[in-house]
C-alpha cells in the first residue's frame, strides 16, 4: 500500500511536470521535410510545433506561422521567450485546469494575451489518475481503457474550451495563436485534430500529425520509471484514443461538421472566417 501511495503521488507530480513519451517514431510518420519546417525547438517547452503546411482536400494549404500547439510553458527560458516573441505570437489558449496552472504557471512574454475562456474542465477523468492509483494500485487499473474513456470524455465535455479555441481562430487579430495543455498530447491533440478536420485536412494526415507527439521524448527521472513501465498508455498518443473521440462525435452529433455547429454552436460565418484566416491556395 505504501508503495502504491508513493507511486500515486509521483504520477500526480509527473503529470504536472512532464510532456510526452519516449516511444520511437513509426515507419508511417510524416516525411522529414515538413516536419523540420514545423518543429519549434525550445529549451523549456516540449512538442511545440507549427500546424502549417498540411494540404486540404479542396486544394488549399494550412498557412505556416499562424497556429501552434505545444505542451505546458512553465519552463520557458529567456531565450525561449525571445523566440516566441520572434514568432509574433499574439494569444494563447491554455486548456489546463486552475490546479495545473497553479502548479506550473506559464512563463510567457507580457505581450501575449491569455484567453481565459479556454480554461480547462476539471471533470475530465485525466485528473483522476493519482486517485485511482491510491485506491487500486498502479497494476490495478486498465490504463489503456482509462485513456479510451478519457478521450470520449474530452470529446463530449470540452465543448466550452474548443468553442473558445475556434472563435479565437475566426478573429485575425488573435493570430498567430498557440494552444496547449500539460503534455500537449490529449486535450491539445484532439483540439488539433478538430481544427485540421474543420479546415478540410484528410483524416489520414490528421492521425499522422497526432502521432508526431510520440517523436518528442521527455526525459523521465528514474523515480518515475515504474509508472512508465506499468502504465505506458498514459504517455502515448495512440490512434485508437483519437478514433474513440471522433467516434463519440459521430454517435452523438453525426460527425465533426455537425459537432462544430450543434455541439460548439459555431456559425457559418465563424467557420468561414477561420478558414479564410488559416488557409491559402496550394502553390502550383
Amino acid at each position: 500500500m505504501k508503495k502504491h501511495l508513493l507511486l500515486a503521488g509521483a504520477v500526480s507530480t509527473l503529470l504536472f511536470t512532464l510532456g510526452c513519451n519516449d516511444s520511437q517514431p513509426g515507419d508511417d510518420a510524416l516525411d522529414t521535410r515538413p516536419l523540420k519546417e514545423r518543429v519549434i525547438a525550445l529549451h523549456g517547452a516540449n512538442n511545440f510545433r507549427d500546424l502549417g503546411g498540411y494540404h486540404t482536400v479542396d486544394g488549399h494549404q494550412v498557412r505556416y506561422g499562424l497556429l501552434y500547439r505545444s505542451g505546458q510553458l512553465s519552463g520557458l527560458t529567456d531565450t525561449d521567450q525571445q523566440r516566441i516573441t520572434e514568432l509574433g505570437l499574439r494569444s494563447v489558449c491554455d486548456f489546463r485546469t486552475a490546479t495545473e496552472r497553479e502548479h506550473n504557471p506559464s512563463q510567457l512574454p507580457a505581450s501575449v494575451e491569455r484567453i481565459e475562456t479556454c480554461n480547462g474542465n476539471p471533470a475530465t477523468n485525466l485528473m483522476q489518475v493519482s486517485e485511482l492509483m491510491k485506491e487500486r494500485g498502479i497494476d490495478g487499473v486498465d490504463w489503456h481503457q482509462f485513456m479510451v474513456d478519457a478521450y470520449r470524455n474530452i470529446a463530449l465535455e470540452y465543448t466550452d474550451q474548443y468553442r473558445a479555441l475556434f472563435q479565437q481562430l475566426a478573429r485575425p487579430q488573435e493570430l498567430p495563436m498557440l494552444f496547449h495543455c500539460t503534455a500537449g498530447k490529449d486535450r491539445t491533440g484532439f483540439g488539433a485534430a478538430l481544427v485540421l478536420l474543420a479546415l478540410g485536412v484528410p483524416e489520414a494526415t490528421v492521425f499522422a500529425d497526432y502521432a508526431l507527439t510520440n517523436q518528442y521524448p521527455t526525459a523521465i527521472p528514474d523515480a518515475y520509471a515504474p509508472i512508465k513501465q506499468a502504465a505506458p498508455a498514459l504517455f502515448e498518443a495512440r490512434p485508437e484514443f483519437l478514433q474513440t473521440a471522433l467516434n463519440a462525435l459521430e454517435q452523438r452529433y453525426g460527425g465533426v461538421d455537425n459537432y462544430l455547429r450543434e455541439g460548439l454552436g459555431l456559425t457559418d460565418a465563424e467557420l468561414s472566417a477561420m478558414r479564410h484566416n488559416l488557409l491559402t491556395p496550394t502553390p502550383q
